[in-house]
């Protein structure tokens, strides 16, 4: 089973470990960048908290304008970076990172989900 993170409708699939992976990451960047009572911090550690398979995390309530997407991209920048550097995964995981995330940063870039009303 996979897990996944839904922007604008469309979900962009994981493994289960690199999903999670990610969440961590994120979560903690998000602490050390903003703070650890800072609401998309505690929704990101909710979210971990609460991971099990088959996870969708729905990122369109803090992706809602230009500045809460900047802050979304801070860290999924620096998570991807983290990742990498840790050599969190293997060449699949590598090529998942390169593709899909990827695709799930332009996804967040290119377009204001808010408008979609779809979560």
């Amino acid at each position: 089973m996979s897990a996944g993170f839904k922007v604008a409708g469309e979900v962009f699939w994981g493994t289960n470990g690199a999903v999670e992976a990610y969440l961590e990451a994120l979560a903690g960047r998000a602490v050390t960048s903003f703070g650890a009572a800072d609401p998309l911090s505690v929704f990101l550690r909710d979210e971990c908290d609460g991971f099990s398979m088959g996870k969708i995390v729905y990122l369109d309530e803090w992706l809602r304008d230009a500045l809460a997407r900047d802050r979304f991209l801070e860290l999924l920048d620096a998570a991807t970076d983290q990742l990498r550097r840790d050599g969190t995964f293997s060449e699949y995981g590598r090529e998942w990172v390169s593709s899909v995330v990827s695709e799930l940063r332009v996804r967040i870039v290119a377009a204001d989900p808010s408008h979609t009303g779809d979560q």
